[in-house]
């Protein structure tokens, strides 16, 4: 770096050049250690720098400075007015080497940030266990999030990998409906069950779990262990609505009617105003052909 090559007199560093505009240097100037020769010709090539470039040297400052001009701070540009007022030799160079010190800064963040994106796109949570030395518990929210959000982007085994880990951190009733949820997307439904059913066993009272072992079965077309799951499901929360409202749905898929149109009536009982019920009520009586009460309750869903 130009500074370094400053302290120790060494002549290995890139040339500096800042040459005012409207002036016509002529002079070769010699600054600790660095030369630069300006070269005053009448041809359209402007100006010349001679620059010594050691191995792994960085580029002269124009042409580290060519294509971000527009991004440098407002204190570097020099104007006509600014250069005929007389600035000294130690004052440019002094600017030279701010310049050139935070191009060579703003260079190297930009090749740390590439090269630790990539590191984080290939392993991200590797990247971040050796950086931060993470616990447990920080894994496991880390695969929690990479999960959820591989998930909501159809990258399903992604997500199954994501849980799975998450699953083997933390094993709780979330993390394993979280699998299920992941699995159930991807179309494996067995390992759905077992994922859905690990977290029941975890916790009885988990209701998105047995509705969503509940809808597995039913797309299954297993309408009998669809019905056992959510009738367990009300024996564990009797008051509540939405849980009846799904077993007469079942039922009322599976053809038994009675069945459907007791459930939707607890429904009622519940929550009035549950959404769908009227009408679902009005389904299961038109299945069972009884069309005048199916008409009444259609008419309530209105």
């Amino acid at each position: 770096m130009s500074s370094q090559n400053d302290q120790n007199g060494s002549n290995q560093g890139p040339a500096k050049l800042l040459t005012p505009l409207g002036s016509t240097p002529s002079d070769s100037i010699t600054k600790r250690g660095k030369a630069v020769q300006v070269l005053n010709t009448n041809t359209a090539s402007d100006v010349a720098v001679s620059t010594e470039h050691q191995p792994g040297g960085s580029r002269s400052v124009t042409e580290q400075t060519s294509d971000s001009k527009q991004a440098l701070p407002q204190e570097w540009d020099l104007d006509e007015s600014t250069s005929e007022s007389g600035i000294s030799e130690e004052d440019l160079a002094a600017r030279l080497d701010r310049l050139e010190q935070r191009l060579d800064s703003f260079e190297s963040t930009c090749y740390t940030f590439l090269l630790y994106a990539k590191q984080l796109s290939d392993r991200t949570v590797s990247f971040f266990d050796d950086i931060f030395g993470l616990g447990r518990q920080d894994l496991a929210q880390i695969h929690d999030r990479l999960g959820v959000n591989a998930n909501n982007k159809g990258d399903y085994n992604r997500a199954i990998e994501s849980f799975k880990k998450l699953v083997d951190l933390n094993r709780t009733a979330s993390s394993c409906y979280k699998l299920g949820v992941a699995y159930d997307n991807s179309g494996s439904l067995q390992e759905a069950i077992e994922a859905f059913r690990g977290a029941i066993e975890l916790d009885a009272g988990y209701l998105d779990a047995h509705y969503k072992l509940a809808e597995v079965y039913s797309g299954m077309e297993n309408f009998g262990e669809a019905v056992r799951c959510l009738t367990r499901a009300t024996e564990v929360n009797g008051q509540n609505a939405e849980t009846f409202y799904r077993l007469g749905c079942v039922h009322n898929a599976r053809g038994s009617y009675d069945d459907a149109i007791k459930a939707f009536n607890q429904v009622i009982e519940l929550d009035p105003d549950h959404p769908g019920i009227h009408q679902s009520l009005g389904l299961a009586y038109e299945n069972k052909g009884e069309h005048n009460r199916a008409i009444e309750f259609f008419k309530k869903s209105i």
